[in-house]
């Protein structure tokens, strides 16, 4: 056992101290064991049920050095989670993008309706959000898309979905939270956003933003399109009455 690394020399002498009485069961395991140029390598082992080698019971073992192997597997498994990753977030901002939002607020539209629980939503764009970039260049654009994201996640609660819904928009998931709950939500996030800039290039980029406040009221069945749908008439009304304000609307 002593090519066997430290931390494994247990169990692979526990696997070589088994009874070959017959009842022995075929196993099979890995354990970490060394080179004789002191690499660490990792093999899987595997045993049969005992034979007879003149007359005495014998076990046979098989070590098969599976290191690569298993190599390969994690770099599989990292890239499958990294595209996994990218799937469903938006890659500029961080935030959760708009087909994660579609199939996730149908699913929290659903468990409403079983317990009668409320959902709201809040739909925001930045206010003129074009003048900043003919003003300050696309890379002071995408500055500002950023912080207004991380002003997002800093006001959202673990069981809110906060996303990109395109471009210069986005939009908070409020499980189990009333109209009025949400409505204090949007307008923390209004002033956050007016009262913290971006800055870009040790410049301050002045913003605000319009919000457009829905909620589907207790034992409603709406779908997430309709609920989108009040959402976004009530952010254009905001836009429409002077921007840099919210609207609520109920279903």
């Amino acid at each position: 056992m002593d090519i066997t690394s430290e931390n494994d020399q247990t169990l692979v002498s526990k696997f070589g101290e088994q009874d070959v009485d017959g009842n022995f069961p075929q196993t099979t395991f890995s354990a970490n064991v060394r080179r004789k140029n002191g690499q660490i390598i990792t093999v899987e082992i595997a045993g049969s049920t005992p034979v007879d080698i003149n007359g005495k019971p014998a076990l046979i073992s098989v070590w098969q050095d599976i290191t690569e192997k298993l190599r390969i597997e994690h770099e599989i498994m990292a890239l499958q989670a990294k595209l996994q990753e990218q799937a469903i977030h938006d890659p500029l901002t961080g935030l959760y993008n708009r087909l994660f939002l579609i199939e996730n607020l149908e699913r929290e539209l659903k468990q409403a309706e079983r317990t009668g629980g409320a959902v709201s939503v809040i739909m925001t764009d930045i206010d003129h959000f074009k003048a900043v970039n003919d003003c300050y260049g696309h890379l002071a654009g995408d500055e500002v898309l950023r912080h207004f994201a991380s002003i997002m996640k800093d006001y959202a609660r673990c069981s809110d979905i906060a996303c990109r819904y395109g471009g210069e928009e986005f939009f908070l998931v409020l499980p189990n939270t009333s109209l009025e709950v949400a409505c204090e939500r949007a307008e923390q996030l209004r002033q956050a956003v007016a009262e913290h800039p971006p800055q870009f290039d040790i410049r301050d980029i002045p913003i605000t933003a319009s919000f457009g406040v829905a909620t589907i009221p207790h034992n409603a069945a709406v779908s997430s399109t309709e609920l989108i749908g009040k959402a976004d008439a009530a952010l254009y009304q905001a836009k429409n009455t002077g921007r840099n304000r919210v609207v609520c609307s109920t279903c």
